[in-house]
């Protein structure tokens, strides 16, 4: 498929929503007040059904586990760089190094990877992107909130990672969506339907009212923020295709997985840092750049 093809039929309209946001932000037509509400209601209700109706028509039969396990593999040992290149290098306070260490190498699976890997491959070619979107849900944001209160209390809580859990509705609609893939069972028409009607609703709410909300981020040089930048749209892409290639058989493993890796930053590690009352203003900041330049990255490798 040509260049500007994808990018013209795929990754811009899926973007430009993100941008629309920025702009009404800017000019004062949306505040950020309202655009929280918004991001707070996608992230209960829109986000987790479409990812219970994803993860819930998978094939898990089909998952390969070795490339799944290498590119996770990958992602903790990229992270692990991050955060000791944030917390002993540059002297950043451990609670924002988890979260930068975080920006580097969790994508944003759920709102820009996974749609465009939907448009471009349907449901059985996205099947990878699924269980990604997957694991970083149920294990990546575990282990980090798990971190974030070791931190913060000197000891972990299980109770208060068990509460977070039960409290996530993303966490819980991705369980549910794999529970009910593994039975075997098919969606009945009206859930299939209520499924497809609200889901397809997640992304563009959710990106427009994060474009509000970065439209009052403030710009400036910062030499952390270009690292960052770089660590997740350069370093840990180039990691993950070099081991997929590794351990792969099969030359059509490494673009899949490479794609989800070179996604913009996870808009958690924001929302978690907003939780925690960590300094914001990098991380959002990575999170734009990544989104930016992350146009050019996917156009090239979908």
């Amino acid at each position: 498929m040509e260049l500007l093809t994808v990018f013209g039929n795929t990754i811009l309209p899926i973007f430009t929503i993100m941008a629309l946001g920025f702009i009404l932000g800017r000019t004062g037509w949306i505040t950020v007040s309202e655009a929280r509400v918004i991001n707070r209601f996608t992230l209960s209700v829109f986000l987790p059904i479409f990812l219970f109706g994803v993860s819930s028509q998978v094939d898990i039969a089909r998952f390969t586990l070795l490339p799944i396990g290498t590119y996770l593999a990958v992602e903790f040992i990229v992270f692990m760089i991050g955060f000791t290149l944030a917390f002993h290098v540059l002297h950043r306070d451990a609670s924002e190094s988890l979260l930068l260490g975080m920006s580097g190498v969790v994508a944003n699976n759920a709102f820009y990877v996974l749609p465009i890997a939907l448009a471009l491959y349907g449901p059985q070619g996205a099947q990878p992107f699924v269980a990604i979107t997957t694991v970083d849900g149920l294990i990546g944001f575990s282990a980090v909130i798990l971190a974030l209160e070791f931190v913060r209390h000197g000891r972990i809580s299980w109770r208060v990672l068990g509460l977070a859990i039960i409290r996530s509705p993303i966490i819980l609609a991705l369980m549910a969506g794999i529970a009910f893939a593994a039975s075997g069972l098919v969606l009945p028409q009206p859930v299939t339907t209520f499924v497809d009607f609200n889901g397809a609703a997640a992304a563009p709410v959710a990106l427009f009212a994060l474009g509000v909300v970065l439209s009052e981020t403030t710009f400036r040089r910062d030499v952390v923020v270009a690292l960052f930048v770089g660590v997740k749209l350069i370093l840990f892409p180039a990691c993950v295709w070099a081991a997929i290639n590794l351990v792969s058989y099969r030359e059509s493993d490494a673009p899949i997985y490479v794609l989800s890796a070179a996604g913009p930053s996870v808009a958690m590690s924001l929302s978690l840092a907003i939780l925690y009352n960590v300094r914001t203003e990098t991380i959002a900041q990575v999170m734009v750049w990544t989104g930016l330049f992350s146009l050019v990255s996917l156009m090239l490798l979908a």
